[in-house]
């Protein structure tokens, strides 16, 4: 006959005494000890758990993925506690009741952990919800899970938007404007702008002359002469074509930004969804199996 949960728990409470007995140089203790770490795996694995889920999360894991029940996570009204993380777990009890984890999860894509710890609005959001799990009595571990590897991460430069051939020549002219302004502090008013052909556009303002050719593979940007880059050429999702500035935070700048957050939280780049969704189920029986007095209530 297999084994129950309750019968796990109850070898788990003798094995636990035994361990209180034995001083930890006694030859049984390692050989207690490795049973007791045997029958904790195993009870883990019989546990019933809901996984509540952040209401604003985009693409959430789903219930197939996780092999766990999710539902949405409480607001404060109903919970007295501030959302926090995007994934915290309960442990649903045999006598209805409920224990809720100590584990709170922060997934992010690639593009996701790249804008929110190279931001330095949302960089400041973050810290904000990792100061909440920290003065959250319900928690002990915050976990940042990235769907993508460090190198990835490292190597990561956005793409950003400029401006969609084809478009009305007032958008345009609004588009080049915001870029020039923003990548290279020129000033353009519209009436600088001109379309000299289908694939050159011309601004001369007092002081430069821009001059932006369109290429089979992309848009080459001179000022003053100088080639100065090469816009990047996609096409999206209605046929336009579009150009983008590739722009981002050095290397250096990352790495310091991972070594910052992780004096306070723990980050692991597990390189994919489906490695993520794999690392949360983990991390949830881990921290059960090292939490497990809490939750049978042993002193």
């Amino acid at each position: 006959m297999k084994k129950t949960i309750d019968d796990y728990a109850a070898t788990i409470l003798l094995r636990h005494v035994e361990l209180q007995l034995l001083p930890p140089q006694h030859p049984d203790y390692e050989k207690t000890e490795d049973q007791l770490s045997r029958q904790l795996t195993a009870w883990s694995k019989k546990l019933d758990f809901n996984v509540r889920v952040a209401q604003n999360e985009q693409q959430p894991w789903t219930d197939e993925e996780l092999g766990l029940v999710t539902i949405p996570m409480e607001k404060k009204a109903a919970s007295g506690y501030n959302q926090t993380g995007d994934y915290i777990f309960e442990i649903l009890n045999d006598d209805q009741s409920i224990t809720t984890g100590g584990l709170v999860v922060e997934r992010k894509t690639l593009q996701d952990i790249y804008n929110t710890l190279m931001n330095r609005e949302q960089r400041s959001r973050l810290y904000r919800e990792i100061t909440r799990y920290e003065t959250d009595p319900r928690f002990n571990r915050f976990h940042l899970i990235a769907e993508c590897t460090y190198e990835e991460f490292l190597e990561y430069v956005p793409e950003i938007f400029v401006f969609t051939h084809g478009s009305a020549h007032d958008t345009i002219r609004k588009n080049i404007i915001q870029y020039l302004s923003r990548f290279y502090k020129i000033k353009v008013l519209p009436r600088h702008i001109q379309r000299a052909g289908s694939g050159t556009i011309c601004i001369a303002t007092d002081d430069h002359q821009v001059v932006i050719m369109l290429q089979n593979g992309g848009a080459e940007v001179f000022i003053d002469g100088v080639l100065r880059e090469t816009l990047v050429k996609n096409i999206n999702q209605y046929g336009k074509v579009q150009y983008f500035v590739r722009r981002g935070a050095s290397e250096a700048s990352k790495i310091e930004t991972i070594n910052s957050l992780e004096n306070r939280i723990q980050v692991s780049f597990v390189g994919s969804r489906s490695r993520a969704v794999e690392k949360y189920g983990g991390l949830v029986r881990q921290w059960c199996r090292t939490h497990y007095k809490q939750i049978l209530n042993i002193d």
